[in-house]
């Protein structure tokens, strides 16, 4: 275990907590909390932080359902 985790209370989509559970299973992760830390990782180290915040992203606009689980799954 590598750091120290402090517990937090997130609102997020309910297709969010999918999209964390399915990353959890697929690479036989802990837990959605270890799949979410991954993703925090990458944010912190790899991405490019002004595309993710300067881009605006509506996954739930239009009709739309939010994520879906892949056809590979």
């Amino acid at each position: 275990m590598a750091g120290n985790k402090k517990a937090e209370i997130f609102e997020i989509q309910e297709d969010a907590a999918d999209m964390l559970e399915y990353f959890a299973e697929k690479y036989k992760l802990a837990d959605r909390s270890k799949a979410l830390r991954v993703i925090l990782d990458y944010v912190s180290q790899d991405a490019d932080i002004d595309e993710i915040f300067s881009v605006r992203r509506c996954i739930r606009c239009g009709g739309k359902t939010g994520w879906e689980t892949p056809l590979d799954s």
